[in-house]
């Protein structure tokens, strides 16, 4: 029996709607069909986390309420959610100081974040993917 793929749920955690309206219209354009759930700050990250399971979270470091440094510490900590894979996203400079901060991260982006960029670091990680939709010409 051949098995195909299933879309993975992704959870983005960012605070700022134009970042994630423009990763939206970057899913949009290319035709990405993997689930999409956006949260503002790190404790909504936190519930979603418990409550959805996303497959992947696209964590922003700098967030109200908790920062992602704090979400990802808490994640580790927590056996049910330790296995949650998690990169992080940065507009920061500074991506090594991003790296040794949250080393148990799967992955960093810096952004803006490109759908090359986020494939390639995807890409490494084990039993995930983007699903793209390529389109015949007409």
């Amino acid at each position: 029996m051949q098995r195909f793929p299933t879309a993975a749920k992704i959870l983005m955690v960012d605070d700022n709607s134009s970042d994630v309206r423009l990763f939206q219209e970057m899913f949009s354009d290319y035709h990405v069909f993997n689930d999409f759930i956006w949260v503002k700050d790190g404790e909504e990250a936190l519930r979603v986390i418990r409550e959805e399971r996303p497959d992947l979270v696209l964590l922003e470091t700098i967030l109200p309420v908790r920062d992602g440094f704090e979400v990802l510490e808490e994640i580790k900590a927590d056996e049910d959610l330790r296995g949650t894979k998690v990169i992080m996203v940065t507009d920061s400079d500074n991506l090594g100081y991003v790296r040794r901060r949250a080393s148990t991260a799967y992955g960093f982006l810096s952004k803006p974040i490109t759908l090359e960029d986020l494939v390639r670091v995807v890409s490494q990680i084990d039993g995930l993917y983007i699903g793209l939709i390529k389109l015949t010409p007409e």
